[in-house]
């Protein structure tokens, strides 16, 4: 009763309504019976409840590709207000199909260099056109710290801030200056009781996009007035999961915080970036065993900020 599932997800039903308006649009009364549940935006949190039979709060977060971060962030808001005890929180988005894909380029958002798939994704790169789309999901278990050492479980670490605003500015562009996202990485490391030169690194949102890269330079440099630590972006390897992305760069970036070495940027050599932050390219870095914030920043100006640091 007391478990409870926090998912967040960009896209939710959209690709299977696509799927089943062009094989069924000509003929309604042919629709599967299960379409509604198949495109309802919170049917994923439902099915894993039901598999696994937690009772507790299930709730989904549909905050564009800020929608994992966010949905980790209320759960660990929601143990530690006492309203859960466990919950599996995280992000999932399949947003690779006809509809999707064409929206993005018709919006220009997306990378032009088909004929080099593999170098396409190159946050913060001089040379960047737009992201690559990716899918997936990541979940993760957390838990009351005093039940977990009571059960044993490995601990890898804790989420110690969380903070989220909006740009209230504009439906996709980010506000230029990076006031508002800065304003949200200064919460979340207050959240955390932390000062900036405690943070070892900036796991970045970095999609690869010429605006929103330049914009998050400039929120990095704000929010850590000018003293920015070394800021890497995985999204070069992983392209962009959309509402997916925040939880699975929370989980890595907590393992490189524990490890202490911070990958380098994939295919990114140069950056017009390089004069506002410390942005890790060419090899990895050996950095201190410390807190890491991660960034997710969505379209609507949906910022969320996230403080994971590693377990003692």
């Amino acid at each position: 009763d007391r478990t409870g599932v926090q998912l967040g997800t960009g896209i939710g039903g959209l690709p299977s309504m696509e799927a089943t308006a062009l094989d069924h649009g000509g003929f309604p009364m042919g629709m599967p019976v299960h379409t509604v549940p198949r495109t309802m935006t919170n049917s994923p949190a439902c099915r894993i409840a039901m598999r696994f039979g937690f009772r507790g709060s299930c709730t989904t977060y549909a905050t564009a590709c800020a929608s994992g971060t966010t949905a980790l962030g209320e759960a660990a808001r929601k143990i530690r207000h006492g309203e859960l005890d466990v919950a599996l929180a995280g992000g999932a988005d399949a947003p690779v199909t006809t509809v999707i894909m064409s929206g993005f380029a018709r919006m220009r958002a997306v990378s032009l260099r088909n004929e080099e798939p593999w170098l396409a994704s190159r946050p913060f790169a001089a040379d960047r056109d737009g992201f690559v789309v990716g899918e997936g999901a990541t979940l993760l278990v957390l838990e009351r710290w005093d039940l977990a050492v009571a059960r044993g479980a490995r601990i890898h670490g804790e989420i110690t801030g969380y903070a989220d605003n909006c740009d209230a500015f504009h439906i996709v562009a980010p506000h230029k200056d990076g006031s508002v996202a800065a304003a949200c990485m200064r919460s979340a490391l207050a959240d955390a009781r932390l000062a900036p030169s405690e943070v070892g690194h900036v796991n970045a949102h970095g999609t690869s996009t010429l605006l929103n890269d330049r914009a998050e330079a400039a929120a990095i440099d704000r929010c850590f007035a000018g003293q920015s630590p070394p800021v890497t972006a995985l999204k070069g390897v992983t392209g962009h999961l959309i509402g997916g992305s925040g939880a699975l760069e929370a989980a890595l970036a907590l393992h490189c915080a524990s490890a202490g070495l911070v990958p380098a940027i994939a295919n990114t050599r140069t950056s017009p970036e390089a004069d506002l932050v410390d942005l890790v390219t060419g090899a990895p870095r050996t950095v201190r065993a410390a807190p890491v914030l991660s960034n997710s920043f969505g379209f609507g100006g949906q910022n969320a900020c996230l403080v994971l640091s590693p377990a003692p």
